[in-house]
């Protein structure tokens, strides 16, 4: 698939089906995001790949993320906060890899203010060093349908020369 039509087709997929996702497929996608930019090109970053039912069903505990629990596949991405652009570097591995998967037929869901009130829990379930913080989790699978596109403003509302 071509990058812009895995941008333009992307979509936040919060249904699955119950098939598994390869992990050739789930090592492809992270690899995407691990081609991410960091900044001074640290790459302090770690991806938790999950695709066994007792992790994934762990997360169902959560007021709200009960879906995300029907995933077929979940990635935590986790990022040492001692690098001054963490959140930054996190997000755009967050990008990339929702774009891969797309780009393989998978649906994701980028999950980050959920993530917040349980990130404690979170890393004591999987093991996080304390100094780490979790910036999301994306649930990934083929769709049990793809969401209709969202309406988006056109070019001339959200760009402008010279000048606001």
């Amino acid at each position: 698939m071509e990058l812009q039509s895995a941008l333009e087709s992307r979509r936040s997929v919060r249904r699955f089906l119950d098939e598994p996702v390869p992990r050739t497929d789930l090592e492809q996608m992270v690899k995407a995001a691990s081609w991410a930019p960091t900044g001074c090109n640290r790459q302090m970053w770690k991806f938790i790949i999950l695709d066994k039912s007792d992790d994934i069903h762990w997360f169902g505990q959560f007021s709200g993320m009960g879906w995300v629990a029907k995933a077929p596949a979940l990635v935590l991405f986790v990022l040492d906060p001692e690098t001054e652009y963490w959140r930054e570097d996190g997000s755009a591995a967050v990008q990339n890899f929702m774009l891969a998967a797309r780009a393989l037929g998978y649906g994701t869901c980028w999950v980050q203010g959920q993530i917040v009130p349980h990130e404690a829990a979170i890393k004591k379930q999987f093991v996080i060093p304390p100094t780490w913080r979790v910036l999301a989790v994306v649930p990934v699978g083929k769709p049990e349908k793809w969401p209709d596109p969202p309406v988006k403003k056109s070019l001339s509302d959200v760009m402008s020369y010279e000048r606001f």
